[in-house]
Parts: C-alpha cells; structure tokens; sequence
C-alpha cells in the first residue's frame, strides 16, 4: 500500500495507476479535513479523557455508536442516549464546519483533482461511515457534492468499516471491478476495509 504524504495529481495517477478507471474517496480526513472537528464538536459534550491521542487513535474512523459506547465504559458522558448525543454532535458540528474556512476544510488540490477526474470520465464515489445527513452537509458546504457518482454512507450497507462490505457495495453499484479501482483511505479501520475489497489502496497522510 502506497503511503502519500503530499496531495496527488492526475498525472501522478495516470502515471502510476494506469489501469485504473474508478476512484474511491473515503470523507473525513481524505476528501475533507474534518477530522479535527469532529473531535471537537465529541470533546464539546464529555468531559475530558485522560489521555486525548489515544483517544483519538481509538476513534479514528470509526462510527459514532462504537465511540459513543466507548464514552459510556470510559464514564467520559453521562445523563445521555445514543439519539441525543448523535443529535447535539451533529448540531456542534455542522456549526464548525460553517465557520470554518473552505479552504481549510477542503484543500484547493482535492478539488483540482476530484474535477480533473470528473473531466477525464472516471467513475468517483465517497464511501464514509459517517451518517447521511452529515455526509451531505460536509459535501454541500464544500460545493462538491455533484461531482461524485454515488454516495455511500453508514445507513448504505449492513456492514461498517473494517468491513469491505461499503466498497464493495459501491463497487457494484458502479458496475466495476476491483481491479481497476484505487481507494483513498486515512485510517486503519479504512485500510482494512479497502485491502479486504480486493482494490488497490493508497493511504491518504496529506492533512
């Protein structure tokens, strides 16, 4: 697997993956840096764990049920249920992601890259575990949301990241083959899902 620390361009992949006609864009800290904030808008409603990284190491790309039961065992969230806490978090963040700067959010080279795809008639698709209506708030805000050819969110397959089943389902649903598709994933849980699908992967480190 391909590490890149550095945003690609398209003739990066047309020079390295030739054969390949479908990209697979996992969100949150690929597509978008949003990462940092959804962290804060989590940090707004616990108290603070002990040990912030290895909170974060444990949360990274994971869904909000999993890290909303971690909260629970770790006593860090109390006097609330999985609706309200999925409900207050969407509001915290929807109101950083407004008032962050586009340009911080999405990275000018992202979008130069996702429209020169888009121009050159390869197949795109973003598959993230976040929910739905997060998924297209973040796409909305960052004006790119028309230049994919499918969305594929939690509530999409019954099978979340590690699973390969959301690649795979999308995979299908564009009616291509692993062989000629490149995922770009940021975390683990990512990798593993993307490995496991049978495409190639490359680890996107460039936020």
């Amino acid at each position: 697997m391909q590490v890149l620390h550095s945003f690609p361009d398209f003739n990066f992949l047309r020079t390295h993956y030739p054969q390949i006609k479908t990209i697979l864009w996992d969100m949150d800290g690929t597509v978008l840096d949003t990462e940092k904030l959804h962290f804060e808008s989590i940090f707004a409603l616990i108290s603070t764990p002990d040990c912030v990284q290895s909170f974060k190491e444990f949360c990274h790309g994971k869904i909000d049920s999993e890290v909303f039961d971690h909260l629970l065992e770790a006593n860090l969230i109390q006097e609330i249920d999985l609706d309200s806490f999925l409900n207050e978090k969407e509001i915290k963040l929807r109101e950083l992601i407004q008032s962050t700067p586009l340009d911080e959010i999405l990275a000018p080279s992202i979008r130069v890259l996702i429209n020169q795809l888009k121009d050159n008639h390869f197949k795109q698709a973003v598959v993230t575990s976040s929910e739905r209506i997060t998924t297209d708030f973040s796409l909305k805000v960052a004006n790119i949301s028309d230049l994919f050819d499918l969305i594929i969110t939690r509530e999409d397959t019954p099978e979340n990241k590690p699973s390969p089943m959301p690649y795979q389902h999308a995979m299908r649903t564009l009616g291509v083959s692993p062989e000629a598709v490149l995922i770009f994933e940021d975390s683990e849980v990512g990798h593993l899902a993307a490995t496991k699908s049978g495409a190639q992967v490359v680890k996107a480190a460039w936020y």
